[in-house]
């Protein structure tokens, strides 16, 4: 028994031991950096040492103009050296340059648990020339950009920038990197109200010399169409890549080591181009033919007819093939310039390419016909900026009398005449009057009306039904933004709201606070078809929507906001009771945002 009481002091006087350092005032504050010179593209860890103590949040930090700061996380370290036990915790910063020169860092000033700590200033150089001195020199020693948006950039490009209605005109997105590893680069995506867009082929890459530098491009292509008159801007076309930043690791200082046992940091870019100014001018009045449909670009007829000698009554195929340089989905159907004594169908569209054929079923109504007359197509050329008239035709045309139906004839083959036959039996071919009528058989049995029938022919109009709604679907997935934003929107909601309740079960707030309020920005960015990052508390009211919160809901996602970012930024903390109170907001601000429809 008293050896069990030894065991229990034991036990309690090293968890005393253990708690003492984590609960005590930070002795001393230590700033180191893993290097002091770096390139453009590269990146530098901060280190913030607190001897003494591990009892103490990650410091928010102001970073001077031209680096931007990003916290990676805690290092904490705990000895026991004769009998006497060292405690430390180490906040680690990834330090981002954004342009060349000499950056002061510091000193840093902090409260902690009343108590003033001042950390000494560091200086960190940052070369234009692309990586620091002790790293491996740029390929064939290229020159780099001495500020990041020079080394990475997205351009939108036209040549033409004034158009007519439905004029086809070729959008370039280019992606410019000089000397940055970077991976993932997204489609770029943009506004296009006022436009309709078509992907053009795969994606390019090669290389350019501009201003002396040497950028690798990725080139997008696009077709865009206008659909309204008047000025409008298209853009910014938005970029998103993630940027690969080399670190070494500090525990291999030599090369080989350093270079086989390296990580890399991945930081999101989000990359925004120029905005384009299109006038789109209305189409001139003057000379408008009548038959004018809004076919614009430059286009040819060619057309047939089969057969050319009909009897009368008889239909006849006449096919149009429109070829040109142009927005084919405008072309309507060519029109004949006289349909009078013909009876016409609905002509069949088919596009392939370039090229679209219709097909028009012609019937005569009078036997004294003998042309069919020419098709006619009205478009306007952009370039010569007036209306054109394809044309295909007339085509002669033979209608003969039809063979008169009250005279009928039976035409036997020689063949068949020459053989005898047999003697037929009178009566043999006459069906009399039954006189029973037999075994009596419901209606209801026949297989049309039973009930499986009917299901069978029903489901295939669902599936048909069906997969038009799906091909719809994604038709409007790829041509419009705000509609595939709403669509992914609650998706991505449960997913961070699943990220969010994890956070709070594993008792880690900051990450709980910052992913609550990335959820919230970007479910309300999605819904009302705004950019995340100009979502804030005091900013809600003028989304568009935000009137389906009503005056509580939106009170209550401003509170929350706030809250998430007093916690992040100003190094607070939460009790599990009140992370678990805050979830449940979360949930009914989510629930409320559902609502809005824009």
């Amino acid at each position: 028994m008293r050896h069990f009481r030894n065991h229990i002091f034991l036990a309690v006087l090293l968890v005393g031991m253990a708690a003492a350092p984590a609960l005590a005032q930070p002795k001393q504050l230590k700033t180191s950096m893993d290097r002091s010179q770096i390139g453009i593209g590269d990146a530098a860890q901060l280190h913030l040492t607190f001897e003494g103590t591990q009892d103490v949040p990650a410091p928010s930090l102001n970073m001077p103009r031209g680096l931007t700061v990003r916290y990676v996380g805690p290092a904490s370290r705990m000895s026991v050296v004769n009998g006497k036990m060292t405690a430390s915790v180490t906040h680690r910063y990834l330090i981002i340059p954004q342009a060349a020169g000499s950056f002061r860092l510091g000193p840093f000033n902090f409260n902690i648990k009343g108590t003033a700590y001042t950390a000494p200033a560091i200086t960190l150089e940052v070369l234009a020339a692309g990586t620091p001195a002790s790293a491996a020199p740029t390929a064939e020693g290229a020159p780099a950009a001495s500020r990041l948006v020079d080394r990475i950039f997205v351009t939108l490009e036209t040549k033409k920038k004034t158009l007519y209605p439905n004029e086809k005109a070729l959008l370039t997105v280019k992606l410019f990197v000089n000397q940055i590893a970077i991976r993932d680069a997204n489609f770029p995506v943009f506004e296009t109200s006022g436009f309709t867009m078509e992907r053009v082929g795969q994606p390019k890459q090669y290389q350019v010399n501009r201003n002396g530098l040497v950028y690798s491009i990725l080139e997008f292509n696009l077709l865009m169409f206008p659909t309204r008159t008047g000025e409008l801007s298209l853009g910014p076309a938005l970029v998103q890549c993630t940027q690969l930043i080399s670190r070494k690791q500090k525990d291999f200082p030599d090369e080989f080591f350093s270079s086989f046992f390296g990580s890399h940091e991945a930081h999101t870019l989000d990359l925004e181009s120029n905005v384009l100014t299109i006038n789109v001018l209305p189409f001139p009045e003057e000379n408008r033919p009548v038959d004018f449909s809004g076919a614009v670009g430059k286009f040819s007829l060619s057309a047939q007819i089969a057969p050319s000698r009909v009897a009368f009554g008889d239909p006849v195929t006449l096919t149009v093939k429109v070829r040109g340089d142009g927005n084919l989905k405008t072309v309507s159907t060519p029109v004949l310039a006289d349909t009078q004594g013909f009876k016409t169908y609905d002509p069949q569209r088919q596009e392939t390419g370039s090229e679209i054929t219709f097909e028009q079923i012609l019937m005569p109504k009078d036997a004294d016909l003998t042309q069919i007359p020419a098709a006619r197509l009205a478009y306007f050329d952009p370039d010569a900026r007036q209306y054109k008239t394809a044309q295909a035709g007339p085509f002669p045309l033979e209608v003969v009398p039809a063979e008169s139906a009250g005279s009928a004839k039976v035409v036997v083959s020689k063949e068949a005449a020459a053989q005898p036959r047999a003697p037929e039996e009178l009566g043999s071919d006459i069906i009399y009057i039954k006189e029973d009528p037999g075994r009596w058989q419901s209606p209801q049995a026949r297989l049309y009306r039973h009930p499986v029938a009917a299901v069978l022919f029903v489901v295939p109009l669902f599936i048909l039904l069906g997969l038009w709604r799906w091909s719809e679907h994604r038709y409007r997935l790829s041509t419009d933004t705000a509609y595939a934003r709403r669509f992914r929107a609650h998706p991505k909601a449960r997913k961070g709201y699943g990220e969010a309740a994890a956070d709070m079960a594993a008792g880690r707030h900051q990450e709980f606070y910052a992913g609550v309020s990335r959820t919230l920005r970007e479910f309300l960015s999605d819904k009302c078809h705004a950019s995340a990052q100009t979502i804030a508390a005091d900013s809600l009211t003028s989304l568009a929507g935000s009137d389906r919160l009503g005056e509580d809901g939106i009170q209550a996602v401003m509170a929350l906001l706030t809250k998430c970012d007093n916690i992040r930024y100003a190094s607070l903390t939460a009790a599990q009771d009140e992370m678990k109170e805050d979830l449940a907001l979360l949930r009914r601000a989510l629930e409320q945002i559902g609502k809005i429809h824009v």
